[in-house]
């Protein structure tokens, strides 16, 4: 039954990991929600945690940040689906560095 429960609420989560440790040109990504999902939507959800040499631009569904040095960070924010997210990364002026990166709608 726990099984069961699980698989279910997990129909209607999409997430996306990266590692990024190339620092020569922008990322993107985009999750797109499922039109008809067996659970609505709650929440869009961004975790960031990395070290780089010079400042870096991240950009999750509409909100962007800045970061530096060592760092790790989480958003958790109202999503009710309907509307893909876009994820995007801008190096700046980092050169090096490697960051890890998970983005989830569900």
């Amino acid at each position: 039954v726990l099984f069961f429960i699980l698989c279910i609420l997990s129909c209607s989560k999409k997430s996306n990991k990266y590692i990024i440790d190339d620092f020569s040109k922008p990322v993107y990504d985009t999750l797109v929600p499922y039109e008809n999902p067996i659970m609505p939507y709650g929440v869009a959800i961004f975790r960031i945690e990395g070290h780089v040499n010079d400042t870096v631009s991240i950009k999750f569904w509409g909100i962007e940040r800045e970061y530096i040095n060592e760092f790790s960070d989480e958003w958790n924010m109202d999503y009710y689906g309907g509307l893909d997210v876009q994820f995007e990364f801008y190096p700046l002026d980092a050169t090096e560095g490697e960051i890890k990166v998970e983005c989830s709608i569900q």
